[in-house]
């Protein structure tokens, strides 16, 4: 992976309250759908491994980390095309919803309220 998106997409993602305070509710529960796949996904994935180690748990944890990425890549992108980008950021949270488990469960439904509340245009 290029290191610039990686570098884009952190530039991008709120790290302050005032930053998350300026950004809409929808583009809020995109990220936080995001950073839960991310960052739960990881944790769960070393808790899973050190008690019982299984393929699926692999599998699981690298849907959550690359769709959790992609929600981020969509809030980064979300000025450009708000339709488009919450469209693909609904796509993302289906996948996430349907192949990461239960960390994938609950961001990506959270990502998908967002993502919604986007799609009808919801500040």
């Amino acid at each position: 992976m290029d290191m610039d998106v990686i570098y884009e997409v952190y530039e991008a993602s709120p790290t302050s309250m005032e930053d998350l305070e300026r950004m809409s509710l929808y583009t809020v529960l995109i990220t936080m759908g995001g950073y839960i796949a991310m960052g739960l996904g990881f944790t769960h994935f070393l808790v899973s491994m050190v008690t019982y180690a299984n393929a699926i748990f692999v599998f699981q944890f690298l849907v959550n980390l690359s769709f959790g990425f992609a929600l981020l890549i969509c809030n980064m992108n979300m000025g450009s095309d708000s339709r488009r980008w919450t469209l693909l950021a609904g796509v993302f949270a289906l996948v996430l919803m349907a192949l990461g488990g239960a960390v994938g469960a609950i961001s990506g439904l959270i990502a998908l309220i967002g993502a919604v509340l986007g799609f009808l245009g919801v500040e």
